[in-house]
Parts: structure tokens; sequence; C-alpha cells
């Protein structure tokens, strides 16, 4: 049977563009349930505008005692299930979606510490500057922060009790000297790593006596001092000390 073209056009054409359309939708529309599907690949978030993150922190941590150094993220915000990351170069360095379940009831917090093979091949990789972080909620809102990171640190503070000392049990007291820190972070723990102390205080420098019932006589604790700069880097710095007398 010979087909003109003049009903090629009339009658045919009109139904390939047709099926031509749904197979270009597929992805994004269920023709039997009228329900959007979330894409596999979903494209770049490219906005310049939202709303900000309740918080968002992008900063470095550098421990000077093992002399290690990492990338870390923090963000807060009720209800989101896309997350991205961008250098102050532009260069999209985390990429993040929700589905399923997840994807519908959203996240509220998100922390991650990156490997540290070491402090100058992780600075070589992540340029200071403003870092933009983008995310949409679960109804679709944009979320947009602009962090600023940089490569700038604190020393290390100068604490006690210091490397190899013995002390009293009974009598354990901490002093730090942190210049410029707007918080320091006093952590205790045995090397068992079942008893831990940690205290946050606002002061760059000062003195604390630790409660005697958390030490044990003849006892090995490692003492971790973190210093947090206004630039939002820490630096830490470690030591390790005895409890004189014997061991109970």
């Amino acid at each position: 049977m010979k087909i003109s073209l003049h009903y090629f056009l009339k009658f045919l054409f009109p139904i390939l563009g047709t099926v031509l359309f749904i197979s270009a939708c597929e992805d994004q529309v269920n023709l039997e349930t009228d329900r959007v599907v979330t894409e596999d690949n979903p494209q770049p978030m490219n906005f310049k505008s939202g709303d900000p993150f309740e918080d968002a922190e992008v900063f470095f941590e550098f421990n000077s005692t093992d002399n290690d150094l990492g990338l870390q993220l923090f963000i807060d915000n009720t209800g989101w299930n896309r997350l991205s990351l961008r250098d102050a170069d532009g260069n999209n360095n985390l990429e993040l979606k929700a589905s399923g379940p997840l994807g519908a009831l959203g996240i509220t917090e998100l922390r991650f510490e990156s490997s540290e093979p070491s402090p100058e091949g992780v600075l070589a990789s992540f340029p200071p500057g403003d870092y933009s972080v983008r995310g949409k909620t679960v109804d679709g809102d944009k979320l947009l922060s602009v962090v600023e990171v940089s490569h700038d640190f604190l020393e290390p503070a100068i604490i006690t009790p210091e490397d190899g000392d013995v002390v009293d049990p009974g009598n354990v007291v901490v002093t730090w000297e942190s210049e410029g820190a707007e918080s320091v972070e006093i952590i205790i723990e045995d090397e068992e790593e079942e008893g831990i102390i940690s205290i946050l205080v606002s002061e760059d420098e000062g003195e604390l006596t630790m409660p005697p019932e958390y030490f044990e006589a003849g006892t090995e604790y490692k003492l971790e001092v973190i210093s947090t700069a206004e630039n939002g880097n820490k630096t830490i710095i470690e030591n390790e000390f005895m409890t004189n007398g014997a061991a109970i």
C-alpha cells in the first residue's frame, strides 16, 4: 500500500511528535500516576540567591602534635535534601542528594571531615576565599550561604600538664595560653577512652582545676586543647600525663 506524503504529514507526523515529546519527559513525569519523578543525575544548583542556612561552617582543623590537617563542614537547617559546596574558584567539591523516604523527610544536621594526607596537600586542594553552600528544602525552597575560608591559623596553645608530667590525681590543674582564640576546648580522656572530660571556655588563657572524681592513681591520660580562631579554623595540641600513686 502506498502512503502519500500529504497523508504522512497530516496524520502520522503529529503522532510521531507526541511520542517524541513523551519520551523526552518520561524521566520527569510518570504518566500513569501524574507524579513528578526525581532525576537520577540532578542538574547543578546554579542559583545566586536563597535563604541562608541556619548554620553553615567550612573550616580547617590542624593537629599540631600529629601534623595533620583536614577540611571540615557543618550544616544545620531544617528539612533539606540537596546540598552542594563550591570553592573560591567555582569548583564543585560536594554534591549530595537524599532520595526515597529520606529525601521526602529531609535532613537537618550534617558534619564531615576530609582525609588528611598532609597539611600542604589539603591546603593546596582548597584555596582560600569565599565558598558557597547551596541547598534545597523538601518544599523546593532555595538555600544559599557564603562562607569565607582562610589559610590563617593560631599558634598551638601553651598548656600544662606538659607532656610526660606526673601529677596528683586529686589535684589535676590545666592551664592554657592561646593568644587570639575565640574559644578554647579542653578535653581529657584516659588511656581506655572510657572516661572523658570536655570543657568549652571563651577565655584565651586561664586555669581550671579538674574534678578529682574523674581521675585514678597510676593512670595515663591524654590532654587535648583545641583553639578556635575568629575565622573558624581550629588548632589542636595534645599532651600525655600520668597520675602518681599505685593504680587502683
